[in-house]
């Protein structure tokens, strides 16, 4: 049937339906809901496949943004790493490292961009999309190994604040001389000195500048649809988030508790881990073949479903990940006594319109001339 069909349906409010029933109006609600839902779904279908370009499009400005995002990480990490020295700031240093690791995930989008651009049809016939998700897995991974080690380093001196205080500063005389016990002297070693953080305005400065700086790459990342690109997007806004805390924690730690900032530390470090390890699970969903979202399934079935007029049933429709995008299965039932020529044609027109959506990857229509099989009997079983 053709959209024609379904919106000649649309009933609308119309004078006099105060004086039906409850459920005939209900009925006619639901309706044109319906028909809407359709005609949206056409939008869709169309726009989708009129916007290949787009896509192409948004791979070239996510090979810009690798680059532009790891020149940008490169002379953060180095402006941090002053700031870093001159404060002593556990929380700065969570963030240096974070920096560091910036440049690791800058450098493997860069090259997985670069890679899934650089096709072998025999080495990789299907070409090496999945190089995306698995690199954003490694970089998940990267920056949750990353994160532990700073809580790690930020428990040793939560430890050794507590420490020092439990067991007291060093005696110094009248004359400023100190004459602190072998016991006191293996505290100030093992155990330092227990001030926090000393924070100048150059150190702030730097602070400031790096917040601003991903704040900017994060508001041009978050507008183009493009994994990779998102994926930096998001360690744009926690970088912004990370260096927030860390500053207000170091200026907490150095001004009013020192104990603030070896905390502001752990908390960056869990919310990083929390994050990556959801944007890790996503992709590694997405590696395994999910499922693709109900929506999606109904797109193609509207396709299979208006692409010919003989196309009698829709028997199967399937779509799952491969990589970020999805393979597309689609069993139709054509007259059994159709020639084959005609047949084929019908199949590989519907196979090129269904590819022309930026999101599958490859399509394969299978013809039939019944239906009454079961759909898992075509296939192995794994």
């Amino acid at each position: 049937m053709s959209l024609n069909v379904f919106s000649s349906k649309k009933r609308g409010k119309q004078a006099g339906d105060n004086q039906l029933p409850r459920s005939i109006r209900r009925f006619y609600k639901m309706q044109d809901e319906i028909i809407v839902a359709f005609e949206d779904m056409q939008l869709e279908v169309d726009d989708a496949m009129e916007n290949t370009e787009i896509v192409a499009h948004n791979r070239h400005l996510a090979a810009i943004l690798s680059r532009v995002s790891f020149v940008v990480n490169l002379i953060l990490l180095v402006i941090k790493s002053i700031a870093g020295a001159m404060t002593g700031s556990l929380a700065i240093i969570s963030a240096v490292v974070d920096s560091a690791v910036d440049l690791v995930s800058g450098a493997l989008m860069w090259w997985s961009n670069r890679a899934m651009k650089t096709r072998d049809i025999y080495q990789y016939p299907q070409g090496r999309t999945k190089l995306e998700p698995i690199a954003i897995v490694v970089l998940s991974v990267i920056m949750a190994s990353a994160s532990i080690q700073m809580i790690r380093e930020a428990v040793e001196q939560l430890v050794s604040f507590a420490m020092f205080d439990v067991k007291g500063p060093p005696p110094f005389n009248e004359s400023g001389v100190l004459c602190a016990t072998l016991d006191q002297m293996k505290v100030i070693v093992n155990e330092g000195t227990g001030k926090g953080p000393e924070f100048t305005v150059t150190a702030i400065c730097i602070c400031v500048i790096t917040v601003v700086a991903k704040l900017i790459l994060f508001l041009l990342c978050r507008r183009i649809d493009n994994a990779s690109v998102q994926a930096l997007a998001q360690d744009h806004r926690n970088d912004v988030l990370s260096n927030t805390v860390a500053l207000s924690c170091g200026l907490l730690g150095a001004m009013v508790w020192k104990y603030a900032d070896p905390l502001g530390a752990v908390f960056i470090s869990i919310y990083i881990i929390v994050s990556w390890f959801m944007t890790g699970w996503e992709q590694i969903k997405m590696l395994t073949g999910h499922t693709a979202r109900p929506d999606f399934l109904k797109k193609i079935t509207w396709i299979a479903l208006n692409h010919h007029p003989k196309v009698q049933l829709i028997d199967t429709v399937r779509a799952f990940h491969f990589g970020n995008n999805f393979l597309v299965e689609v069993d139709i039932v054509l007259p059994e006594n159709m020639s084959l020529k005609e047949s084929h044609d019908i199949g590989e027109s519907l196979q090129l319109k269904i590819e022309r959506l930026p999101e599958v990857e490859r399509s394969f229509v299978h013809l039939d001339y019944e239906c009454d099989h079961h759909p898992w009997s075509e296939h192995k079983q794994v």
